[in-house]
């Protein structure tokens, strides 16, 4: 099955949150590691469809959400293997993960809520209604607030994760449906995919302080927070933002339909999902080229990395499985 974009658009889980130690500076642009040290290691049968993936580093578990069966597998990093499936809380999407207090995430498109999720137990521990269509969320662990794009409401819910309680609603552009947070500047990013723009949103404030113009339809969105950068998946393209300018300084050719997009910032890695391609390309953040690309399972939508141990994984919606790429470089 190909995907059009449209149903890329309704599909496609949120851009796995890159999970980063709280408080980290803006710094200098980490050293490349070359693309030709990732294979696919692993191939993960989950369920059919899996919509979002989301990784905790600190105990190396990833939580894959199945919408279709209402259900989020919790996989161990460390065997491939699956080690608990539970029910979600209604169709469950998009997944993001708080390290710090090891507490996942997910959005419930169909029910307009979040599930509030112990980590260690595995056991819904809340529900909060956020706005109509919840897509894409990130979590701040700096700060312990979560994100959520409210893709027929055109805002952003703010959730204390300390309360469990929406703290405030942020109006952005046009159908949001990715969202990211930089820790180090506290700093959101909500693309806009019918607004062809991407809404900068103070986290301080939770006041918008920029809209920056992108054309197409953006989907999805990580930041880099050493180099503060924003990368942006486009039909066919992936744009380089400044996040300090909020100014496009590179686009970026990948495969067919760029959906997914996350980043190694400790590695110097971008990594996109192409739905259409079957496939991951590696960009290189000082180059900004396609090193290399690497073929996965069938519609892969959305990608997460484990910042930790570098290993990549890959959610292929029509494949039903879990790609893992692992790094085979010497040190």
């Amino acid at each position: 099955m190909r995907l059009h974009l449209r149903a890329v658009c309704l599909l496609s889980a949120a851009t796995a949150v890159l999970v980063s130690t709280a408080g980290a500076a803006v710094a200098s642009p980490s050293p490349v590691v070359a693309a030709s040290c990732f294979k696919v290691t692993a191939t993960i049968h989950v369920a059919p469809s899996p919509d979002g993936v989301a990784v905790n580093p600190e105990t190396n578990t990833i939580y894959v959400t199945n919408g279709n069966q209402d259900s989020v597998s919790v996989i161990n990093g460390q065997t491939n293997k699956i080690t608990a499936t539970f029910p979600g809380g209604g169709a469950p999407f998009a997944a993001a993960v708080n390290p710090r207090t090891d507490t996942v995430y997910v959005t419930n498109l169909p029910g307009g809520t979040v599930s509030v999720i112990n980590g260690q137990t595995n056991k819904i521990t809340a529900t909060v209604t956020v706005g109509h269509a919840p897509d894409g969320i990130a979590v701040n662990p700096a700060t312990g607030r979560i994100y959520v794009v409210d893709g027929d409401a055109n805002t952003v819910s703010v959730i204390s994760g300390r309360t469990n309680k929406v703290i405030a609603t942020v109006p952005v552009g046009n159908s949001p449906q990715g969202v990211a947070v930089n820790p180090a500047t506290d700093t959101i990013y909500a693309t806009n995919v019918f607004g062809n723009d991407m809404s900068v949103v103070d986290g301080r404030t939770n006041k918008v302080t920029a809209t920056v113009k992108l054309g197409g339809e953006p989907l999805r969105v990580a930041p880099d927070p050493k180099t503060d950068t924003i990368y942006v998946t486009n039909p066919g393209k992936i744009q380089v933002i400044d996040g300090q300018t909020n100014k496009v300084t590179a686009t970026v050719s990948a495969g067919e339909t760029p959906v997914g997009v996350a980043v190694d910032q400790n590695i110097g890695k971008v990594f996109v999902v192409n739905a259409n391609s079957d496939s991951v390309s590696l960009i290189n953040v000082a180059t900004n080229k396609v090193s290399a690309t690497l073929g996965v399972g069938t519609d892969p939508l959305v990608v997460a990395v484990n910042l930790r141990t570098h290993a990549v994984y890959v959610a292929n919606f029509s494949s039903g499985t879990l790609s893992v790429l692992t790094r085979h470089c010497p040190r």
